[in-house]
């Protein structure tokens, strides 16, 4: 996954999250380096704290509803991307159970689910179903696509 995806990006603005929350998100706990000189963190304890000022806690809460909101929108841009790309496949795999659809009806196939379809249309291709062959040019990309678009429209249908 790159990170130039959406959810690359999402997963690594999550990483960045999770790295500032382990460290109390101010860098309190890092280690300093200075050339030559060996150095350990300053405490592996919980620094003690004092409750922020209601000023500050409302900025804190503020900002971490800012930051659900920005990974609620990014969760929208992703449902709506991978719903574009089913969209897009399941038009393509109506397009080529046309030949199908030339003698079945999508009724023909409420009954089936997409790994029963997948394994008759192998059975076709290799002659062991007595049906008009699937021509050579018939992938098995192509098998998965028509069948996901027979077995999801007949049950709709």
């Amino acid at each position: 996954m790159t990170m130039n995806t959406i959810p690359g990006r999402l997963f690594g603005g999550l990483l960045v999250a999770a790295t500032l929350a382990a460290c109390g998100g101010n860098g309190d706990n890092a280690v300093t380096e200075e050339p030559g000189v060996a150095t350990e963190p300053q405490s592996l304890a919980a620094p003690a704290t004092t409750p922020p000022e209601p000023a500050a806690a409302a900025e804190q809460a503020e900002d971490v509803a800012t930051g659900n909101e920005q990974m609620a929108e990014a969760a929208a841009e992703m449902a709506a991307e991978v719903a574009a790309v089913e969209q897009v496949a399941a038009q393509s795999g109506e397009q080529k159970a046309q030949p199908c659809l030339s003698c079945h009806s999508l009724d023909n196939f409420a009954s089936f689910d997409v790994p029963k379809l997948e394994a008759a249309m192998q059975s076709m291709r290799t002659g062991e179903m007595a049906h008009l062959p699937l021509p050579d040019s018939v992938s098995d990309a192509d098998v998965a696509e028509i069948a996901a678009y027979l077995a999801g429209a007949g049950a709709d249908g």
